[in-house]
């Protein structure tokens, strides 16, 4: 695993076990991890890997080693910054050396935050390059769980856990805010936007 490092913000990258990392065609997958989570390896990301996919995990914008405020809004923005990243396929393949990778194919794999991530990322950038997308336990459409009282204190326990657990690891940029989109009680206009990304 090696760190990455894009305009102040970082994500692990996880390179195939099968190929090294030199100018051999590579499989990204770009993913997208829930909330919170706390960086690292996973089954997920195990998974990929025996598929052959080198993974890249953005740590979001206001996480953890990440600058900038975490919202929903960023997050999305993570995305464009990350798919240009792999585009571009200048990676650290070690502390200290940058390698030029030819990328053959480009995935974004998600999971619950991430997938609502995902979603809002198809309506605002084009990523031609990614041709799959994989949600697993996508976070959409909240506002129909808004008066579902198992889903609300889903959402209260995951703050009260960012205050245990992780309490300077997220710098929100309006915490209450986040919070009310996620509990389905306030909508993002971005939700309403046809989707730009090509299926």
């Amino acid at each position: 695993m090696l760190i990455q490092i894009s305009s102040g913000r970082r994500a692990l990258w996880y390179p195939t076990t099968e190929k090294d990392t030199s100018t051999d065609n590579h499989k990204i997958a770009l993913f997208l991890p829930g909330f919170p989570n706390y960086p690292g390896k996973s089954h997920l990301i195990d998974m990929l890997l025996e598929m052959s996919y080198g993974v890249l995990v953005p740590m979001y914008s206001g996480t953890f080693e990440s600058e900038g405020e975490f919202s929903i809004e960023e997050s999305v923005e993570d995305v464009g910054r990350w798919y240009r990243f792999i585009k571009n396929g200048k990676f650290f393949t070690s502390l200290n050396t940058k390698k030029q990778l030819r990328i053959d194919e480009i995935i974004l794999f998600s999971n619950s935050y991430g997938s609502l991530i995902a979603g809002l990322a198809m309506k605002t950038h084009s990523l031609p390059l990614i041709r799959k997308y994989f949600f697993l336990s996508p976070l959409w459409d909240m506002s129909s769980y808004k008066d579902d009282k198992v889903s609300r204190k889903i959402a209260l326990e995951t703050d009260r856990l960012l205050k245990f657990a992780f309490p300077l690891s997220h710098r929100f940029k309006n915490k209450k805010e986040f919070f009310r989109v996620i509990t389905g009680m306030k909508n993002l206009e971005i939700m309403r936007q046809p989707t730009k990304a090509k299926i």
